[in-house]
C-alpha cells in the first residue's frame, strides 16, 4: 500500500481525469489553486512540546543553597514539569524526591562531576535511581583535559564504561559541552572523537547551544550530520552580540531555526539555562514563556548537510542566522 493508502495499481487506475484535477489544482487564479498555495503554506506550530520543557538548576543555585523547596516550589508555579540537578545541596536522594513530587516537577537528569564517576559510582546510580532519573550524565571535564586526540579517546573509553552501568539500572548516559571540546587535533575536532567513539546504543550527549555557537560552531552541523537521538537534551541559553549570557529571546541565537530541524521534537528535552544570575527568578519565567510560545513552521522535506553552514560571516560571528 502506499502513504495514502492506495496500491500502485490503484492509483495508476485513477487515470487521466486524476492528473486533470491536479493541474487544475496548480492553475493560478482558481480555487483548487488557492486551496493548494495556503496548503503548502503551513501555518506555524509549536517546536517545543510543553511537557518536555525543563531549567537546569545551576541557574538557581543561590535560591536553591537558601531553600531547595522554595525554588522547587517557584518553578512548578511557573509551570515547569522536569529540572536538571546539579548538587543535592547535602541532603538525601529521598528528600530531593518528596520535595519534587510535592510541586508536581519530575528530576529529568542530573550533572554529576567526573570525580564521583571514578570514585562513586555505586552512589552516583543509587542516587539518580531514587530520583527516578532518566538521565545522569558529565558537566565537563574540569580542568580542561589536554586538547589531544589520545586523551578524548581514552575519555570515550572511559564514558563506554560508566553508560553500560548506567544502562544496567535503566537509565541513559550523557556528556555536556562547554566550548573547549571543539578545539581541534590533527584536523579532528576532539568532539567528534566523542561521537564516533562511544557506543551510540549507550552514550548520549546534551548539546549546550551557547558553548557550541560561542565555538563558531553551526548546531545544525551536527544535528544532520549524526542521527539526532544522539542529543535528546539541549540546553538553550542564550548569546548576546557581546557574547554575553542573556535570558531567552534576549540573545541572538534563533533557537527556531535550530529547533525546526529536528525529526522527532518529542523525543528530545529543552532545558533552560543561564550561567550568570543576575534575576534567576526572571529568568525561569522568561524561559519557560519563551519555550512554551516558540512557534515555526516545521521542515517536511529532508534536510542536507550543506544547508547547515549558515553564512561564513555569522560562522564568524559565532552566532546562527
Amino acid at each position: 500500500m502506499g502513504e495514502n493508502g492506495l496500491s500502485r495499481r490503484q492509483a495508476l487506475g485513477l487515470g487521466a481525469g486524476a492528473v486533470a484535477v491536479a493541474g487544475a489544482a496548480a492553475l493560478p487564479g482558481t480555487a483548487r489553486g488557492q486551496e493548494a498555495r495556503e496548503f503548502r503554506r503551513r501555518p506555524a506550530e509549536d517546536l517545543v512540546p510543553r511537557q518536555n520543557i525543563g531549567i537546569q538548576l545551576y541557574s538557581l543555585r543561590d535560591m536553591q543553597a537558601a531553600s531547595v523547596p522554595n525554588t522547587i516550589n517557584l518553578l512548578g508555579g511557573i509551570g515547569y514539569p522536569e529540572v536538571e540537578l546539579f548538587t543535592m545541596q547535602g541532603q538525601t536522594a529521598a528528600t530531593w524526591r518528596g520535595i519534587l513530587e510535592g510541586a508536581n516537577v519530575r528530576a529529568l537528569a542530573a550533572h554529576v562531576g567526573i570525580d564521583r564517576w571514578r570514585n562513586e559510582l555505586d552512589a552516583v546510580l543509587n542516587e539518580a535511581e531514587t530520583l527516578g532519573m532518566q538521565y545522569v550524565g558529565v558537566p565537563g571535564i574540569f580542568p580542561n583535559p589536554p586538547a589531544t586526540r589520545s586523551t578524548y579517546q581514552g575519555l570515550a573509553r572511559e564514558f563506554n564504561r560508566y553508560a553500560e552501568r548506567v544502562a544496567d539500572r535503566g537509565m541513559r548516559f550523557y556528556y555536556h559541552n562547554h566550548n573547549f571540546e571543539f578545539a581541534r587535533d590533527g584536523g579532528t575536532r576532539l568532539y567528534d572523537i566523542l561521537l564516533d567513539r562511544t557506543d551510540p546504543d549507550l552514550v548520549f550527549f546534551e548539546m549546550d547551544l551557547y558553548w557550541t555557537v560561542t565555538a563558531g560552531v553551526d548546531p545544525l552541523d551536527y544535528l544532520s550530520r549524526y542521527d539526532q537521538s544522539r542529543w535528546p537534551l539541549f540546553h538553550v541559553k542564550d548569546r548576546s552580540a557581546a557574547g554575553e549570557f542573556a535570558d531567552l529571546g534576549e540573545g541572538n541565537i534563533n533557537f527556531a531555526r535550530i529547533f525546526r530541524e529536528l525529526q522527532n521534537k518529542h523525543y528530545h528535552h529543552y532545558l533552560v539555562e543561564r550561567d550568570t544570575q543576575v534575576d534567576p527568578a526572571r529568568t525561569a519565567a522568561v524561559g519557560y514563556e519563551y519555550l512554551r510560545d516558540l512557534r515555526g513552521s516545521r521542515r517536511r522535506k529532508p534536510y542536507t548537510p550543506t544547508e547547515a553552514g549558515g553564512t561564513a560571516s555569522a560562522a564568524r560571528a559565532g552566532r546562527t542566522t
